[in-house]
């Protein structure tokens, strides 16, 4: 009799004991498929047609060959690449955990404990393949401030991370295009500027943009540098939609814009009034194709309500020369001048110059590299001023087979008030054009070779390691 209690506890007490391992091992497989489950399982890139609705706005977005258009509540086109990161978000996001499962429909009274009653956000999505999928995000957060989740009318709620209820904070302008101007840059040909400082146009003739009034040379990089920046304006608040009446552009002074900008193409037409506003400060643009009144980032007011032509001309190119092939210097300032010549590594003097005014390697160098980083310090388009260059000054740069690298001459010098303060200049020229500008004193003085305590610092003989200009 003993025997067989002994037993049938043993046989009890195993039970329990594979009882409660089954019990922990499903509750722990249970978690486990919870964790890694997707909430929404749809593949992204068949997603083509998206409804947000909220309590205040019903936003509809479809996908086409060109990309993502607002449907409503407004027709317009939408923010490609929010819509696509807000897709991806979603498709992506895994529950935490299940917060509460019913074999029976929710009752009202369940899904008002969760917000579900009064969702803050629903995703309705549709793919390509017609199947849809409805995401309704709970008005409240648990006390992690995570958000409540239902998948279409499932009897189960899911906690998933604050994300979801993130989303229904965005407003319509996160869906919508906030690029000012909207078209491709590459077919504009024209562009007429009108700034603070300055008003001009621009032409495009090949590949080269040039002034249409002066045929001034211009930084190509710098006119690239306008477009770009008007492609990459953002649009922070849309203010009025369509033509708004003459009372409120007025408002806005847009009447009389302190700063337009116009981009022509063969067969299109874009223009852009911008203003800053007294009173907000905001800078407010009214644009043509489509018509917006808008605010844009203040951005757009530094990069294009300073804008001046002379910032634009090309400073560089009359005093570009290729470093490398230098090997032969001429110098000459009033009535001082030395020859130097690159040979065994060393800058050494040529023909009757004496060593003793000749600087040292590092120094020829470092006057070299100055030679090279020169820029146009001020154009002068006054003939009556260009008559007054003697360009007696000069510094010759050749190469090994005396090819000519870069001739500038310059002289004399004259001051001249910029921005309040006087300057001092150099007339000057260099072989690549007849056209004459200015130097500040301060730039061609970095040139100077010669009566320099530089040169006396150490023995022209003497060889200094990276002095070389190769």
């Amino acid at each position: 009799m003993k025997f067989n209690k002994t037993y049938i506890f043993a046989a009890v007490t195993a039970l329990v004991v594979l009882g409660v391992y089954v019990f922990d091992y499903k509750a722990e497989q249970s978690k486990i498929k919870s964790e890694t489950a997707i909430i929404l399982n749809q593949d992204m890139n068949q997603i083509s047609y998206m409804q947000i609705v909220k309590p205040d706005v019903k936003i509809g977005l479809q996908k086409t060959e060109k990309g993502w258009s607002l449907l409503e509540p407004i027709q317009d086109v939408a923010d490609n690449n929010n819509i696509e990161e807000l897709i991806k978000t979603l498709s992506t996001e895994k529950q935490i955990s299940i917060v509460k499962q019913s074999e029976t429909p929710l009752t009202e009274i369940e899904l008002r404990e969760f917000g579900l009653d009064k969702p803050a956000i629903i995703f309705n999505l549709k793919d390509n393949l017609g199947h849809t999928k409805k995401v309704s995000v709970g008005s409240v957060k648990n006390f992690e401030g995570n958000s409540y989740v239902r998948v279409d009318v499932d009897n189960k709620i899911i906690i998933a991370s604050p994300v979801w209820i993130a989303r229904a904070e965005n407003q319509l302008i996160y869906y919508r295009e906030k690029k000012l101007y909207r078209s491709s840059l590459a077919n504009i040909n024209k562009m007429k500027i009108k700034s603070v400082r300055d008003e001009f146009s621009l032409k495009k003739v090949g590949d080269k943009w040039t002034d249409t009034l002066h045929g001034y040379e211009l930084d190509q990089n710098k006119v690239r540098d306008i477009l770009k920046k008007i492609s990459e304006t953002n649009i922070s608040e849309y203010t009025f939609e369509g033509e708004p009446s003459a009372k409120l552009v007025k408002e806005k002074g847009l009447d009389k814009p302190q700063v337009s900008i116009r981009l022509q193409s063969e067969d299109s037409d874009w223009e852009a009034a911008l203003n800053l506003h007294s009173d907000d400060k905001a800078v407010y643009a009214l644009t043509e194709r489509p018509t917006f009144l808008v605010k844009v980032d203040t951005e757009a007011w530094l990069s294009f309500g300073n804008l001046f032509l002379d910032d634009l001309r090309d400073r560089s190119t009359p005093l570009a020369f290729n470093l490398a092939e230098v090997k032969k210097i001429y110098f000459k300032e009033n009535d001082k001048e030395l020859k130097l010549i690159y040979s065994g590594g060393n800058w050494k003097p040529e023909g009757n110059t004496p060593a003793s005014t000749v600087l040292n390697d590092a120094s020829i160098t470092k006057a070299l590299n100055n030679a090279h980083g020169l820029k146009i310090s001020e154009f002068i388009d006054d003939s009556a001023k260009q008559e007054k260059f003697e360009g007696q000054n000069m510094l010759i740069l050749k190469s090994d087979t005396e090819k000519l690298v870069l001739q500038l001459n310059w002289g004399p010098s004259f001051k001249e008030k910029k921005s309040g303060s006087e300057k001092e200049y150099y007339y000057a020229r260099t072989h690549l054009s007849n056209k004459i500008f200015a130097l500040e004193k301060s730039l061609v003085d970095s040139l100077n070779l010669v009566d320099s305590p530089a040169a006396q610092e150490e023995p022209a003989k003497e060889k200094i390691e990276g002095a070389s200009v190769e």
